[in-house]
């Protein structure tokens, strides 16, 4: 009776993966979600450019703390606004929301190409989501203020749209559709929106022959779409702010990240050993895949043979290889920016498991129950490890469900389903006390709430507000107004000359650096953030005007 009961459920599950997945990721974020603090640094930032959106109808160009904000396109921000209105105002909640709904729209996308493009059926769908949905990072973005997750669902619409399209005997909308998707990529978070479509589409029409698709009337009109949608972004944001600002995102934000990155600089081979370490625990799975084949000279000769005829599956090796490709000879590096091969290499992932015999399938699984088993004895170590000094909540838990997660796929590990299933419902329960417990207790190192509630406290008695040589807009977020902000030691003696009481954050080595500070400015509180501390000085009115006082 049991048996048939979960058989039911699994039927169930794969009948309607969309509903299945959206009540998993609802059960995994549903006790963490606005569980801690913004944390250093693009949380806090982020917050801080949806406020003055907000507050002040910066719309077509972003603002963060009174200043022009290059970083970023506006579209994702526009989402939150949404949001913002329909919840109460530009909180945490509704940041913290924005990820998860992003999460969802990336996991639903991937399904929705696993299904159109690939032509996996029902059950391989629902597991390419399954995949998604059980790898600790992903878990993680849907639960951090990034826009990466809509930026990467995004694109990937576009690609499926470009596929079905172009691959269309006639013109059809879905081409037009696919660029329009492309361009709106690229205004949540640039250039990489338009190159990872339009790569994919060039690799795969050109790999079948048939480059001309790109020159018909659909593929032009797309041309047209996209290039119309950042033509009046740009030329709103050039009306709004002046040539300045386009100069500031053209040389900053899109040639240098892609050939002289100045922040976050890797060398091409980064992605190589990042991807597997990211992707687990399913990088296990190529220790039980049979290579064989696919080395064989026979292999290639046979893809090369029946290239005209390639469809779907082919294309999806197409976004995953050319896709890599692309973020190989891109100079920024990050991991969130695989996000977009995530997808194809779920479905890839996800075929390869059901492929997998009982033997092979206790083979994976015992190299997970394994992993799981290892991060059990080594979490308890983050108690006293972490270089901060703070007491970690909620690690007893968190070994807990790891043993109880190792145990469980060990014991069902020829069981294929099964485990799958008990890999997802423990990654469930790992995420309370992750999420819940653990990760808050970190605000401490992580987030300047504090320092900045501190400041915000001074400033309503009468205190003016600086901040010297610190990450741009990480205080007024939190601190509930702009900060004066400046890497130059004579526009803050100017400042301090200006405003006789004064709150001042900055970095502690600054501080012991500064040999010619001003009497009567004290530091009131010390934080360590992220991997250096930083200080909170105070300079009282009575100070400053005792202080001017002629001996």
């Amino acid at each position: 009776m049991l048996r048939e009961f979960l058989a039911g459920i699994g039927r169930f599950c794969a009948d309607h993966p969309y509903l299945t997945l959206a009540l998993i990721l609802a059960l995994q974020i549903i006790l963490p979600i606005d569980a801690r603090g913004l944390w250093f640094s693009d949380e806090v930032r982020y917050a801080g450019v949806l406020r003055e959106l907000l507050d002040r109808g910066h719309w077509l160009v972003l603002h963060l703390n009174g200043e022009m904000y290059p970083d970023k396109p506006p579209v994702y921000f526009w989402f939150l606004a949404g949001l913002s209105k329909a919840f109460g105002g530009p909180t945490t909640f509704v940041l913290f929301l924005g990820s998860a709904l992003s999460g969802l729209l990336f996991v639903w996308a991937a399904v929705l190409l696993a299904r159109s493009v690939a032509g996996c059926g029902k059950l391989a769908a629902l597991v390419s989501g399954l995949v998604l949905l059980s790898l600790i990072y992903v878990i993680g973005l849907t639960q951090y203020v990034r826009m990466d997750l809509m930026f990467a669902a995004i694109i990937i619409l576009s690609q499926v749209c470009l596929y079905h399209g172009l691959s269309a005997p006639a013109p059809s909308r879905l081409t037009v559709a696919g660029f329009g998707l492309a361009a709106v990529a690229t205004l949540i978070k640039g250039p990489l929106g338009l190159a990872f479509p339009l790569l994919s589409a060039f690799v795969f029409f050109a790999w079948r022959g048939e480059l001309t698709r790109l020159k018909r009337r659909d593929a032009l009109l797309g041309y047209a779409l996209a290039l119309a949608l950042l033509a009046a972004w740009a030329s709103g944001s050039l009306l709004a702010e002046g040539s300045a600002y386009l100069d500031t995102v053209l040389y900053k934000q899109v040639y240098r990240r892609a050939v002289d990155a100045w922040h976050h600089d890797q060398p091409w081979h980064h992605y190589f050993w990042t991807l597997p370490l990211v992707w687990l625990p399913w990088t296990f799975l190529l220790a039980c895949l049979p290579m064989g084949r696919a080395l064989s000279r026979g292999h290639w000769r046979a893809l090369w043979t029946m290239r005209r005829e390639a469809g779907g599956p082919a294309f999806i090796w197409v976004m995953l290889l050319s896709g890599f490709g692309l973020l190989t000879v891109v100079s920024t590096k990050i991991v969130v920016y695989l996000l977009p091969i995530f997808a194809p290499l779920a479905i890839l992932t996800a075929r390869g498991f059901l492929s997998l015999s009982p033997a092979l399938a206790g083979r994976f699984f015992g190299l997970v129950a394994g992993l799981y088993g290892l991060l059990a004895l080594v979490a308890p170590f983050a108690e006293i490890a972490n270089p901060w000094g703070l007491r970690v909540q909620g690690l007893g838990l968190v070994c807990l469900a790891l043993m109880a997660l190792g145990a469980s796929l060990f014991r069902l590990r020829h069981s294929p389903l099964p485990a799958l299933a008990a890999l997802v419902l423990g990654t469930i329960v790992l995420i309370q006390p992750l999420g819940r417990l653990t990760l808050p207790s970190l605000d401490g190192a992580m987030s300047p709430r504090a320092q900045a509630l501190l400041m915000k406290d001074y400033v309503s008695r009468g205190y003016a507000p600086a901040a010297f040589n610190t990450y741009a807009g990480i205080y007024s977020y939190y601190a509930g107004r702009d900060v004066f902000e400046t890497q130059d030691r004579a526009a803050l003696s100017r400042f301090l000359a200006e405003h006789p009481a004064v709150v001042l954050a900055m970095k502690e080595k600054d501080w012991l650096a500064w040999t010619e500070r001003p009497e009567g400015l004290n530091v009131v509180e010390r934080q360590f953030l992220v991997d250096r501390p930083y200080v909170l000085a105070v300079r009282s009115a009575g100070q400053a005007m005792k202080n001017n006082q002629p001996e």
